[in-house]
């Protein structure tokens, strides 16, 4: 048979192609509507289709016969690309925290577009997929991305192709791995590049320097430049040295002298001990370091900086770590010092090894503000005192120390953006800090409006807080009357004047009162409550007087559904309130609160529903569609009164989130008529079955105790294995029926005691301990004992030992003496002190030191036990109590009276997820 005409099988591929050509490449209409198609698909993916984008079938296409259908294709990956961005940027992806220490979030753009990449970086290039490889390139912030933008490049032999190579060279890209990448295929298609060749032989990057040397050697260009580090400062690290140096605040006066404040000596002969924010090195002989870790970073005595100022025997300093101190002249002995000499130890510090967290705690504690504390959550590669001791070096013309600080911390980053980036971050916080504290602590607005505008300056254009500096900036140039003509009035000032008002003019007065609610954390981690007392003046002034808290009287109004209109205006109120929280004060996060999240907690309260939902950053129509939603409700349900309006939402949320709030709404207002309620929605929240119970418990009504009652009688037996909701549910059940019961006969213990036995059921002790006490019978008193068998991590509290030592159990005297005993490993305890040459004293504790720091909470003779003597003393000294507890006991048992004070109360809590 003869073989067709190659027309024929021309027509039969164009026929094949046809049928091949994807939906979005088939209709007529659909190039207009390709960025709508890539929002829209975008959407489906992260809603409840969760079918991602076909952008795998795209790239596929991008060798598609028919040049519309490879050009659509390739549309259609750059507005998919472009799409998801805008959707990271602008919050419409979702994301969620990863479960792990440190792990952040994992927004779903972003992993979209790392699948993305991956799959176009082992496609077959050619030009229609350019457009979306340049994207990757140049407006990806994912480094692995670029890398693989430009391999797409790499495999499209084309000259389109050549000119992006070209033109990643002529303007060196700031990914190193793609700078390089370029280089090599610039050399391997033998492109006439030798300008830039040239240039990038002296780069300040090695592996570019490298690279572009082989490439010289592949392309015969000959007579490359000789590399000097003083010379690799080009226009863009220029820049960057000169934005250094303008970041720390204040200025530093130019006739300001660089100098060592108090270096300490150490103890040992020869050797010498020179102090750093985060911690002490001692250079011994040998040239090791050795650190001692102290946490005191604005009074450590040993710190070079500049001396700003001197007057009346004090010095005002900047440290290298861009804080200002205040330090007294005699005590501080001001040394000359050059940056030469800094330079020295911050090199020998890099030269420990950072392999495991041991190593690198001992780096940290040079280069960290506090040690490993803050260093945890800094850049490996760059410090605050490397980069503006190399930036001041420079300033002051010394290119080359600059180059000796500063290149091989580039050298060690992964891009120099983000190299460029982590510094604005670093010296950030520092600012964000002292302006939070002037504004929310000192309420001093001129110093917190200078160090917010600041902020503002280009310098810290890439730093995350930047934009609140400026919108803080903003505010305060228009709130100078705060805290001086704009005050809060005292509590017999606010009873006569609200004697004249109506209730209306009472709730705006309150709500416009609101941006001066100043309130602070007190504990870490955790965060500020709106109810805490408000005074006249900032924190640590003399004349300082209680004043009414507008959110506690807003709240003590009990505002109908109907007033709560009065208060939704002020849900768009995105003014600061001087109050900030934070996760803990060495991760650099900080919440600086606005008067809209006070208001939204009222209304929210009030309502015993979460009618207001608004966030940080919400476009001006959302936030009036929210504004809006909730002026609804207040029309809908303004006539019912606070307690049915708990009950309704209890009734009817689907989201546990609500219906776990406004239960807590119901236990606090002890609404009995809840716990019905709320026992009906068991089965709707099934993995909170027990959290429900557990605050039906707490209402402590009759009215609970028919359901308690009929699921125990169902389920009363106790399964072997580790604890599961269904014990949690008996737990609280059991905990309602012997609570209920009468003395003579007790109900629940039995499920009690088989649940307690349970080997991981420690951290239920707490919640049982009281009740079972309570009992006064030998049944409850044992199992309440049994808390002395699991360990303390899992719940156990020297509170029920005093309980039961107090109740005459030998079990509770044997437990105590042998925890005295223990000469086991009890962490570590911290404590500044004067007297000590470092100005701090850390030292390891043994187990029975924090057996003993309990037992003298017990005494009531003042006893303190020292953690900080010498261990041997500190053994000696358990000894002496261990004696003490057993004459103690010996009174127990005589029906005498003790040194011990009364039996407290003891609470169980449920743990949390310690985690930035």
């Amino acid at each position: 048979m003869k073989a067709p005409p190659r027309t024929s099988i021309c027509c039969i591929t164009v026929i094949a192609s046809l049928l091949a050509i994807p939906s979005f490449a088939q209709d007529k209409t659909a190039a207009p509507d390709i960025a709508r198609r890539a929002t829209d698909d975008l959407a489906a993916y992260y809603g409840n289709d969760g079918t991602p984008p076909p952008y795998a079938k795209a790239i596929s296409d991008l060798q598609d016969p028919f040049q519309a259908a490879r050009a659509t294709a390739g549309k259609y990956l750059l507005a998919l690309l472009e799409q998801a961005r805008a959707d990271e940027i602008s919050g419409r992806a979702p994301q969620k925290s990863l479960p792990f220490w440190g792990g952040g979030v994992e927004n779903t753009a972003v992993e979209l577009r790392k699948q993305i990449a991956q799959k176009f970086a082992g496609a077959e290039g050619n030009d229609d997929g350019l457009d979306a490889a340049q994207w990757l390139i140049e407006k990806d912030e994912i480094l692995e991305n670029q890398l693989d933008g430009f391999k797409f490049v790499a495999s499209t032999k084309t000259l389109r192709a050549n000119d992006i190579i070209r033109s990643l060279l002529a303007t060196p890209h700031h990914n190193p791995a793609v700078l390089v990448a370029a280089i090599n295929e610039a050399a391997a298609r033998k492109l006439d590049v030798a300008p830039d060749i040239k240039k990038l032989a002296v780069w300040y990057r090695k592996a570019v320097r490298d690279a572009a040397r082989d490439a010289a050697e592949k392309l015969g260009i000959k007579n490359l430049p000789e590399f000097k580090p003083e010379d690799a400062f080009n226009p863009w690290l220029d820049g960057e040295m000169k934005a250094i140096a303008a970041m720390p605040y204040p200025e530093i006066p130019k006739d300001a002298k660089w100098m060592r404040f108090a270096q300490a000596k150490d103890a040992n002969e020869g050797s010498k001990t020179i102090s750093f924010g985060g911690g002490m090195v001692t250079e011994i002989k040998d040239g090791k370091l050795e650190v001692k870790q102290v946490d005191a970073p604005k009074a450590q005595p040993g710190i070079s900086g500049w001396l700003l100022e001197e007057k009346d025997g004090k010095l005002k300093v900047m440290d290298y770590f861009g804080f200002v101190l205040d330090l007294d002249k005699k005590e501080a002995d001001p040394k000359s010092r050059t940056f030469a000499e800094d330079a020295a130890v911050f090199a020998d510090a890099r030269k420990l090894p950072a392999d495991s967290p041991e190593d690198m705690t001992k780096v940290m504690a040079v280069l960290s503000m506090r040690g490993m504390l803050t260093g945890q959550f800094e850049p490996r590669y760059i410090s605050i005192p490397e980069a503006l001791v190399a930036a001041w070096s420079y300033k002051a013309g010394d290119k080359k120390l600059a180059a000796e600080i500063i290149l091989p911390r580039i050298e060690a980053s992964p891009d120099d953006l983000e190299f460029a980036h982590q510094i604005a971050e670093l010296l950030g916080k520092v600012y964000q800090q002292q302006m939070l504290d002037a504004f929310c602590e000192a309420r001093d607005y001129d110093t917190a409006l200078r160090i917010a505008n600041h902020l503002a300056e280009p310098e810290f254009d890439t730093y995350f807080y930047q934009p609140r500096a400026k919108e803080l900036a903003a505010q305060l140039q228009k709130r100078a009357g705060d805290f001086k003509t704009f005050t809060l009035p005292s509590a017999d000032d606010w009873a006569k004047q609200k004697a004249g008002m109506s209730r209306e003019e009472q709730i705006k007065f309150l709500a416009d009162h609101l941006r001066l609610l100043n309130c602070a954390q007190w504990g870490q981690p955790g965060d500020v409550s709106y109810d805490q007392a408000q005074v006249s003046g900032a924190m640590g002034a003399q004349d300082r007087k209680p004043v009414i808290n507008p959110f506690n009287e807003l709240r003590d109004m009990n505002l109908t559904g109907a007033e709560l209109t009065l208060l939704a205006p002020y849900l768009e109120d995105d003014d600061f309130m001087p109050t900030y929280s934070y996760w803990r004060d060495f991760h650099p996060a900080r919440h600086l609160h606005r008067v809209y999240w006070a208001v939204q907690a009222i209304v929210n309260e009030a309502a015993g529903s979460n009618i207001a939902q608004l966030q940080d950053g919400l476009p001006p129509e959302q936030k009036k569609a929210a504004v809006e939603k909730v002026l609804a409700w207040c029309k809908e349900n303004g006539s019912k009164s606070r307690e049915q309006r708990i009950l309704d939402t209890l009734a009817t949320t689907a989201k546990w989130d609500e219906f776990a709030r406004t239960a807590s709404l119901a236990e606090t207002g002890k609404i009995a008529a809840a716990a019905p309620v709320m026992e009906k929605r068991l089965d709707d929240f099934p993995s909170n079955s027990g959290d429900i119970l557990e605050i039906c418990y707490r209402l402590d009504t009759p009215d609970a105790l028919p359901f308690a009652r009929d699921w125990l009688t169902a389920h009363a037996k106790v399964p072997d294995g580790a604890w599961t909701d269904d014990d949690s549910v008996r737990f609280w059940c059991a905990m309602m029926e012997l609570r209920a019961s009468q003395p003579q006969k007790p109900e629940g213990l039995d499920v009690l005691k088989a649940l307690l036995a349970k080997n991981n059921a420690g951290q239920w002790y707490p919640f049982a301990f009281d009740l079972l006490m309570s009992a006064k019978t030998q049944d409850a008193t044992d199992i309440a004992a049994g808390a002395l068998k699991k360990e303390n991590s899992e719940g156990f509290n020297p509170e029920m030992a005093k309980q039961l030592f107090l109740a005459g159990r030998q079990e509770a005297l044997d437990y105590m003496l042998a925890w005295l005993a223990n000469n086991g490993d009890g962490g570590t305890s911290s404590t500044w002190t004067s007297s000590d040459p470092s100005g701090n004293k850390t030292v390891h504790l043994e187990s029975g030191d924090n057996a003993a720091t309990a037992i003298a909470g017990w005494r009531t003779d003042n006893y303190q036990f020292d953690q900080f003597r010498p261990v041997e003393q500190r053994r000696a000294d358990r000894e002496k109590l261990a004696q003490w507890l057993k004459d103690q006991f010996a009174l127990v048992q005589a029906g005498q009276k003790t040194a011990i004070s009364p039996p407290g109360h003891v609470d169980g809590s449920h743990p949390t997820l310690d985690a930035p």
